[in-house]
């Protein structure tokens, strides 16, 4: 409903519930309207309607900056972007926050996240590996991670064919 509508309504409520000593609530219930309605529509008397959709900001990264952004990004390949933030804010090259920094980097199709040094995640399992039988007549088994020169002289449970099946 529009603003001048409403209003006027709450004009009229006032106006005749004072005139003809009939209570408000039973002016509104007349209309058709809800209480709650009508009490929204009082806190809102002489306001205009506004909507809570998103409203795009006017003060977003130009492309002098953005380029500043990826000028420094590229000096500085292996930083994280918060890093980068707060290094572009003590060399005074661009005033941005973390986030936007992000989304010109990846904007860009940089590679960004955790800095390049930092871990991606934990560490993948060893993968182990056991070798029985014999050697020079003697039965011997060798456990130990594949690919590795420290072995380990167990194995976890041999068997009597000269295998090995904790692997």
């Amino acid at each position: 409903m529009p603003h001048d509508t409403r209003d006027m309504i709450v004009d009229f409520v006032r106006h005749w519930s004072k005139r003809t000593e009939i209570a408000g609530k039973r002016m509104v219930a007349w209309i058709g309207i809800s209480s709650s309605k009508y009490h929204d529509w009082q806190g809102r008397y002489g306001k205009v309607n506004e909507h809570n959709a998103w409203i795009p900001r006017d003060h977003g990264v130009d492309e002098e900056e953005k380029g500043a952004i990826l000028d420094f990004h590229r000096q500085y390949p292996r930083e994280g972007y918060r890093r980068l933030t707060f290094m572009m804010l003590d060399r005074d090259v661009v005033a941005v926050s973390p986030s936007r920094v992000y989304r010109v980097l990846r904007g860009a199709g940089s590679q960004v996240g955790r800095s390049a040094g930092a871990p991606q995640g934990p560490p993948r399992r060893a993968s182990i590996g056991c070798r029985c039988g014999t050697f020079h007549g003697a039965w011997a088994h060798r456990c130990g991670k594949l690919g590795s020169r420290r072995r380990r002289d167990s194995c976890p449970e041999p068997r009597r064919d000269g295998t090995c099946r904790g692997s």
